[in-house]
């Protein structure tokens, strides 16, 4: 009996770790981030998903097109294209086939679209 609790709190503290391992390294990758990015265009919230950089350079004018336009068409496929420690490529698919090359930036520990 006490082999089988053993073995159950074993199992249960592996899949746990697993489980963290997995998001944590799925919730700060620069695909899931320009995914976060995406889904926020067309809301407040989509200028906190840019770069600091990419926030400074952006005009009023295309600043409020970000915050209130979304997105046309769904995303089919995000593919990282290289990726080092601050810095990754994308590959950005949409709906109708169209790709486009995106760059992503890390600061303070999330992936961020450099415009």
């Amino acid at each position: 009996m006490r082999s089988l609790t053993s073995s159950l709190t074993l199992a249960a503290t592996l899949a746990a770790s697993l489980a963290a391992t997995l998001m944590s390294g799925c919730a700060d990758a620069p695909a899931r981030g320009f995914e976060h990015f995406y889904e926020a265009l067309g809301s407040t919230t989509a200028l906190t998903h840019l770069s600091a950089r990419a926030r400074a350079g952006l005009d009023p004018q295309a600043a409020a097109a970000l915050m209130s336009t979304p997105p046309r068409l769904a995303l089919k496929r995000v593919r990282v294209v290289s990726e080092s420690a601050d810095v990754a490529v994308l590959e950005v698919e949409d709906a109708l086939g169209a790709k486009e090359r995106v760059t992503m930036v890390r600061e303070q520990g999330a992936w961020r679209v450099d415009l």
